[in-house]
């Protein structure tokens, strides 16, 4: 039973589309706006969850930056063998690559 009343504002221009569309339809504007309520596909605005990944994937950007300096520091005074440095180094390089694949999905 349809007790509820909703009332709301178009555009001129939306009005119309709504009209030519529920009528291409068979439909009166109200099942069509039944009709589209139902079965729309709306993709939720996930502005938070992109913001806190943004945020950690800022936090690793810095984690990685802060270990190619030390590892550069440790290279220069010799703390390190030029195969483990080397080794490092592209450990390092691998996760900025995934990294930044992941930003461009």
């Amino acid at each position: 039973m349809k007790s509820k009343v909703i009332n709301f504002r178009l555009t001129k221009e939306l009005n119309d589309v709504l009209i030519s569309k529920s009528s291409e339809a068979n439909m009166t504007t109200s099942d069509f706006l039944r009709s589209a309520i139902i079965d729309a596909r709306i993709q939720l605005n996930r502005d938070k969850d992109i913001a806190k990944k943004i945020s950690a994937i800022n936090q690793i950007g810095n984690n990685i930056n802060q270990m190619a300096r030390t590892l550069n520091i440790a290279n220069v005074g010799k703390f390190l063998s030029d195969i483990n440095y080397e080794n490092i180094l592209n450990e390092l390089i691998i996760i900025e690559e995934r990294l930044s694949q992941e930003l461009t999905k």
